[in-house]
């Protein structure tokens, strides 16, 4: 399969992968539990997924004593975003921490060149700053919840890290070794804090069949299978494109959650038109 067929079916695969992250957020909201003990059942779901999977296709997983390090900080990244996204989510309502979340592409086209120790690329810094206009406009004209803002940037800034990162260890590991062993270190450090703000309660969400359903899609589709691929595509889509592809996150959020819930979700009409429009610009570019 030439190089060009490839990137191309794997900037398809990822935008299925933001389709199913678009539901993330209806999911976070529906299930009556902690962001805390979401993200700890989300992660041990699909540790577990990922470990049954690796078995049944013997792919090894072991690690050797110096790679571990950058996949602790890769599972740090990840359980700080997730953690941060649920409570922003929690804290205002859906659609503005997703729209806030379009705001990575900007973060990752300023840590790039210092992480990398590359030149500044002008051309993704300008498209950068085009998706953070809109996001500027969007939320003077529609913000509800300042604290429920900043915990969906610090999100932001998390996930940029967490792209950076991995765009580099794909290129040293298979995507599903990254993924497992991110998710694995996430469920630790997520089980540190789940055991002093849980107490009890995670045993009680999860007796409610309703969260418990939510949370195994969360945990398999959401978590162990777009993991997987997001982190393959990677082989071939830089940190930047991914960031800005996953802008269209968004949209699809903002339309689930506009028909699941109906006034609550409501914004300006002014406020979906720049949204949308800097979404599907961002898709052009």
């Amino acid at each position: 399969m030439g190089t060009s067929v490839l990137k191309r079916n794997n900037f398809l695969l990822l935008h299925l992968i933001v389709l199913l992250w678009g539901a993330t957020g209806i999911m976070g909201r529906e299930i009556t539990m902690t962001p805390t003990d979401i993200v700890w059942g989300r992660l041990v779901i699909a540790v577990i997924t990922l470990w049954g999977f690796a078995i049944y296709t013997r792919q090894p997983l072991t690690l050797r004593h110096h790679e571990r390090f950058p996949l602790v900080i890769g599972g740090m990244f990840i359980a700080g975003h997730w953690w941060t996204f649920f409570a922003a989510i929690k804290a205002s309502n859906i659609t503005v921490p997703l729209t806030i979340l379009g705001s990575t592409s900007f973060f990752v086209s300023w840590f790039r060149p210092v992480v990398r120790d590359s030149r500044f690329n002008y051309h993704e810094f300008y498209l950068s700053i085009l998706a953070l206009s809109g996001l500027a406009l969007a939320l003077s004209l529609d913000v509800m919840n300042w604290h429920g803002v900043w915990l969906a940037i610090a999100s932001s800034l998390l996930l940029a890290s967490f792209s950076l990162l991995n765009e580099q260890l794909v290129t040293q590991h298979q995507p599903l070794k990254v993924m497992f062993w991110e998710l694995f270190f996430a469920a630790l450090v997520t089980s540190f804090t789940s055991s002093f703000t849980s107490n009890g309660h995670f045993l009680k969400g999860i007796s409610e069949p309703r969260n418990l359903i939510l949370l195994v899609i969360l945990g398999v589709v959401c978590t162990a299978f777009a993991g997987v691929i997001s982190t393959k595509v990677m082989q071939t889509i830089s940190a930047f494109t991914y960031c800005l592809t996953i802008n269209l996150e968004p949209v699809y959020t903002i339309t689930f959650a506009y028909f699941w819930y109906g006034e609550s979700e409501r914004m300006s009409s002014l406020f979906y038109s720049v949204t949308q429009g800097r979404e599907y610009r961002d898709l052009g570019n």
